[in-house]
Formats: C-alpha cells, structure tokens, sequence
C-alpha cells in the first residue's frame, strides 16, 4: 500500500495526475493500465501496473520500484512491458494495455526498426506484445 500512497501523492505534487476517468473496457476484455512515477524529494522511481476487467473489479495489479537512472520515457516503456508481462503470465486474451505515454504508444505500434537506448526497451516489450494478436496498447486521451 505505501508504494500505491506514493503514486497518489507523487502525481498530486508534481501536477501530472490525469484528469480523464477510467473507462471500462467492452465485455470480454481486460484493460491493463500502466504508469511511472518519480519522486525528486526521495529519489524514487516506480512502475504500476492495475489489471480490471470489463466490470471495472481489479483482477490483479503491482508496483515496483527501479533502481538506477532513468528517463521519463524508459520507465513509461518498462511500465508497458510489465504490463503486457503481466497479461501473458496470467493467460489473458484480449487485453487492452493503457497508459498516458503517447511516446511510447507510438513507438509499440510502429514496426520499424527503434536502434536507440530506448528502443531497446521498446523491442522488448513489442516482442511480448507481438505473442498475442489480441493484445493492443491505447494512450489515455
């Protein structure tokens, strides 16, 4: 619970919580939404990652904190990767991974080739993501 304190209270400080409400997803589907936060007064960088189904009931979820240096970008991109992780490892088909990282969105669904440090990041997670065809990532309006 302190990990999800820190999302709350990270986002209300910084400015950068979203305004747009959660929506459900249709009915057979799972929406798996994912987001970074750092904390500059602790030093602090975590990933979350909530999973709900198409009545909006949490169907799992996780924090994790990253160690070392990262960009904005690199950790919205672990975020995705642990949430599309987080979809396979449990067996889910239709799955909608969402987040606020246009950036990064754009990056998953282009199929060319990403050879910069971040690409890394992005080959991963769109090799996951390219295991299931019904898999697709969404940015929050």
């Amino acid at each position: 619970m302190e990990a999800l304190g820190f999302f709350s209270t990270t986002k209300r400080l910084m400015g950068t919580g979203n305004k747009n409400l959660w929506t459900k997803p249709i009915e057979g589907f799972f929406k798996i939404n994912v987001d970074s936060a750092f904390s500059a007064q602790n030093e602090v960088v975590a990933i979350r990652v909530v999973a709900r189904d198409h009545h909006g009931m949490v169907m799992g979820g996780s924090t994790q904190k990253l160690e070392g240096t990262h960009t904005a970008e690199s950790t919205e991109a672990k975020a995705f990767t642990e949430g599309i992780r987080m979809a396979i490892e449990n067996g889910r088909e239709n799955v909608i991974i969402e987040g606020d990282a246009i950036s990064i969105v754009n990056r998953l669904t282009n199929q060319n080739e990403d050879l910069s440090m971040l690409g890394l990041l992005r080959n991963e997670a769109h090799a996951l993501l390219e295991s299931s065809s019904t898999f697709k990532v969404h940015c929050l309006n």
